[in-house]
């Protein structure tokens, strides 16, 4: 582990920086705070959670701009500006009165001036610096989300609880300001004037563009794997509560089967990028999905125990998030590392535009038809189908082979 040895910094502030991320400060924590609002203001839940739809919107075009960026100046400038932007935003919305103009405009504020602590920009920076555990690296990176969330979800609700909304606001904003001090201490130049990282990687010095990649089959491949397995996976998260819920699962059961989710995403992650630095990984992919398409399957046709429920929800949860551990590998093996950030860009906004459709489309199923069934039925088919697609990717290619192709 002699590169660990080198580069723990790296992994360790990637990790905290995904934690604090604008991808998992408001999606776990505003939950709690949104009723507070609705109840203080006297606005409707809608109204409330509005913003957290300006911040899902916004990381569908946004991707591809901020990965182009890191790639040009380094993820240094563009996290630390975009942090300060972030925190600052979530400061101003605990102490602004009432108002719409002043609550959306600060969303909209967070949304662009926070893009670029999303994990799209950390996986880039942890594949410049990692070459022979790339996959663990990642893996490590992209659980933070899932730590905040076990971690400070409690603690917040407590502390909500106790003194206020505002109060917590202010909390979320003194987290998501510590990877600024952090930073200016640890982080590597990894511009693209610097060139170290890439200089003797089995990716090959320079790599692809974005302009060449998407000219590919496998850049086709890994955007449509991408945008199916966010819209099966990702889109179903949200709404465990309320699928178990259709199996008459009382709420003490359901608190004790959702835990589960969260180990088995996190357990997924490490493993998982652990997995891919041994054995090819669109192999490990395909043995992901497949558990996760046969997890929908017994949720399709009923669980009748919280044992089962457990099960369901761990297969589901094991490749819940691997596409985040899996493509920005697959990138960095296939096109090299030095237009990462443009190139994973683009197909996390593709992602991000299947995560918004899938729980769109769960919702409007069970709303239609009663039930979630049909809406599983189809994303186990679909998990599987991706599974199949991902083992036509071939070998990994240098950088001068994937040039050529």
């Amino acid at each position: 582990m002699e590169e660990f040895e080198k580069n723990w910094t790296v992994a360790l502030l990637s990790f905290l920086g995904v934690a604090f991320s604008i991808q998992s400060i408001p999606f776990y924590s505003f939950g709690i705070i949104a009723p507070h609002i609705a109840k203080e203001w006297g606005w409707s839940m809608s109204d409330v959670i509005f913003g957290i739809t300006i911040v899902m919107f916004s990381l569908v075009p946004l991707p591809p701009l901020i990965g182009l960026l890191a790639d040009r100046i380094g993820t240094r400038a563009v996290v630390l500006v975009s942090a300060v932007v972030f925190g600052v935003s979530l400061f101003g919305l605990a102490v602004i009165p009432p108002s719409r103009p002043l609550y959306y405009g600060l969303w909209v504020v967070m949304a662009i001036g926070g893009a670029g602590t999303s994990p799209m920009v950390w996986a880039r920076y942890v594949s410049r610096f990692f070459t022979v555990h790339t996959g663990l690296a990642i893996g490590i990176a992209v659980t933070g989300a899932g730590v905040f969330g076990t971690v400070v979800k409690p603690i917040l609700t407590t502390f909500v609880l106790h003194h206020g909304w505002r109060p917590g606001m202010m909390m979320l904003g003194a987290l998501s300001l510590v990877i600024v001090p952090l930073g200016l201490l640890t982080f590597r130049d990894d511009s693209a004037d610097a060139g170290a990282a890439a200089a003797g990687s089995p990716h090959g010095p320079d790599g692809v563009t974005l302009q060449e990649a998407s000219r590919t089959r496998r850049f086709a491949t890994l955007a449509f794997v991408g945008f199916v397995a966010n819209m099966c996976l990702a889109g179903l998260l949200p709404q465990i509560e309320n699928l178990l819920s259709s199996y008459r699962f009382a709420e003490t059961a359901v608190a004790t089967i959702t835990p589960v989710l969260g180990l088995s995403v996190i357990a997924g992650r490490l493993f998982g990028g652990a997995v891919q630095d041994r054995f090819w990984a669109p192999g490990v992919g395909f043995c992901f999905f497949a558990i996760s398409a046969i997890g929908m399957v017994i949720f399709a046709f009923g669980i009748g125990s919280v044992a089962s429920g457990r099960i369901a929800l761990g297969l589901v949860g094991l490749s819940g998030g691997m596409e985040y551990v899996l493509l920005p590998y697959c990138v960095a093996r296939y096109f090299g590392v030095a237009h990462h950030g443009a190139i994973y860009g683009a197909i996390y906004a593709i992602m991000s535009l299947g995560g918004a459709l899938g729980t769109v489309l769960y919702s409007r199923c069970a709303d239609l038809t009663g039930s979630y069934q049909i809406a599983l039925i189809g994303a186990a088919s679909l998990l599987s189908a991706i599974a199949l697609l991902l083992l036509t990717l071939g070998r990994y290619r240098t950088s001068v082979e994937a040039k050529q192709a």
